[in-house]
């Protein structure tokens, strides 16, 4: 297993990070875009999909709240949320560290931040952007790696 999961996942959670913040500014995102085809869904399913995969539970990761589901599919979940980006940076590098994820990259700039963590074979990968005029876009992406 070689860093190339990393790189692609770190492909996945820009894209979505820069059609989410563009979406949330009124522009259109056209549809073969990837982001308007990967799939979004709720840590609880995306635990038991990924545990169905590796014959091993995963461990789930909790949304953040106050939030509202945006979007999901197998993989995947999208939020919405009033919370800054370093408050919801802060709860999902927490929510990793105290459930035995090891974060293997992070990224922050005033709008953005990226985070990507492992546990065992299965990868996640954390895009929290600011969504004007108030808010916070969330993606967190799974990955059987």
């Amino acid at each position: 297993m070689g860093r190339r999961w990393v790189w692609v996942l770190l492909a996945l959670l820009l894209t979505a990070g820069t059609a989410a913040c563009s979406a949330a500014r009124g522009n259109r995102v056209p549809a073969s875009s990837p982001t308007s085809v990967m799939p979004s869904v709720a840590a609880s399913t995306v635990s038991a999909h990924t545990a169905a995969r590796s014959g091993k539970a995963a461990v789930p990761l909790p949304n953040y709240q106050p939030s509202k589901v945006v979007s999901k599919a197998a993989g995947s979940v999208q939020l919405s949320s009033t919370g800054s980006v370093s408050k919801v940076a802060s709860f999902y590098k927490n929510a990793l560290k105290s459930r035995g994820w090891r974060i293997v990259y992070a990224s922050k700039s005033a709008a953005n931040t990226t985070i990507v963590a492992m546990h065992g074979a299965t990868g996640v990968g954390i895009s929290i952007g600011r969504a004007d005029p108030v808010g916070t876009t969330i993606v967190v992406t799974r990955c059987q790696c």
